[in-house]
Order: C-alpha cells, then structure tokens, then sequence
C-alpha cells in the first residue's frame, strides 16, 4: 500500500480538533524536545544494532497513519515509518486490531512476532502504559501494541498509543504519543526494562 501524503501548515504542531483517539491517521514526527531523551539509542544496542547514526534517523524520520475499518468490519491501522538516510530500512504494514500474533521480517531488528488490539487502560500493567491520556482516550481506549524478537537474543516490547494533553489547563495542546516498556534478555537470566515516553508533532493528514 502506497499513502499519498499532503504536509499542511501547522505552526504549533498539536493536534486539529477534530482529531480523535478512534482514528489515528496522520503524519508525525517526534518532538525531541517534549520526549525522553534517548527515545531509540539504547534499545537497538540492546536489539544488537550496532550503527550510532540510525537513532538519529529514526527519531528524524516520519511516520504515517491510515486508521480505518475495513469492509468486513474489523478495525485496521497502516503504519509506516520512513527512516530518514536509511531506505532499505523504511518499513510499512497493515495491522489487524485482533489480537492475533502474526510473524513477519522487520527490516531494522530482523524476525519478529507482534499483535495489537484497542483496550481500555485498566487490564494493562505496569502504570507507566496506562497514564497520562486523554478523558477521550480512556473513554475509547488506547492502541496497545506488543512485538517479541524471534532472534537468539530475546527481547520484547510493549506499546500503548494514543492522545495525551501535555497542558491540561490548554484544551489545544493535545498530542499524539506513545509509551514504550522494552526488555532485554541479558546474561545470567537477567532482564533489562527501558521505559521511553514518545511524544509527536502532528504534520498533516495522510
């Protein structure tokens, strides 16, 4: 699937008023300022990728929504994530709200297993996946995401997406975010959790 995609003019990059947590479509950017510093750097070394300038692509790179329901009724999201200088890496796919796991090859962090389904935040633990969102995101629920390395080095990781206000005392500061929980098999039996908070400029429509 190709997007056809149309920048608009945003100047304070939050998101339009209309935009809701039950469609997801658009194009973002991450807002380094307003994320965690280190969004990427530390999980791909623990993903064993060993190139110190594909962080920076990443977090330059822009990503695309096309959120929608499909004719027999199931609720669909087409990412894609263009990574800025790394073409062969630029991925996109169509995921399925089911819940269902479904393999396929990652073309950064190689064999992967992932489902994703839309749940309200009070199944999910730890807190760190369920605050900070809307009264209209909980009220829908957030996108939760998990993904697990089918490699011998074992790692997971677990998402949830969805609109936060980062100024609750200003209605139009609403933005798209994402929060990570990824962990790494290490030696000894020992594991290692990263927990990153992503927040986005919203650039347009797709």
């Amino acid at each position: 699937m190709t997007m056809t995609m149309t920048i608009e003019n945003n100047t304070d990059r939050t998101l339009p008023e209309d935009f809701t947590a039950l469609n997801l479509s658009g194009q973002f950017v991450l807002n380094q300022t307003l994320s965690d510093a280190d969004p990427f750097g530390s999980i791909l070394a623990h993903q064993g990728i060993d190139d110190p300038e594909l962080p920076r692509a990443i977090a330059a790179g822009i990503l695309y929504f096309n959120h929608y329901i499909n004719e027999d009724g199931s609720e669909r999201i087409w990412v894609q994530q263009d990574i800025e200088g790394y073409p062969r890496s630029s991925k996109s796919e169509e995921r399925i709200l089911d819940w269902m796991e479904r393999a396929r090859v990652d073309p950064v962090v190689g064999p992967v297993v992932s489902r994703i389904r839309r749940v309200k935040t009070h199944h999910l633990n730890p807190a760190f996946l369920r605050s900070g969102w809307t009264p209209q995101t909980l009220k829908y629920g957030v996108l939760h995401y998990e993904m697990r390395s089918e490699t011998p080095r074992g790692w997971s990781l677990v998402e949830t997406w969805g609109i936060e206000s980062l100024d609750p005392t200003h209605r139009d500061e609403r933005r798209f975010c994402r929060h990570l929980e990824f962990t790494a098999n290490l030696d000894g039996g020992k594991k290692k959790t990263i927990e990153r908070h992503l927040v986005y400029n919203y650039l347009g429509v797709v």
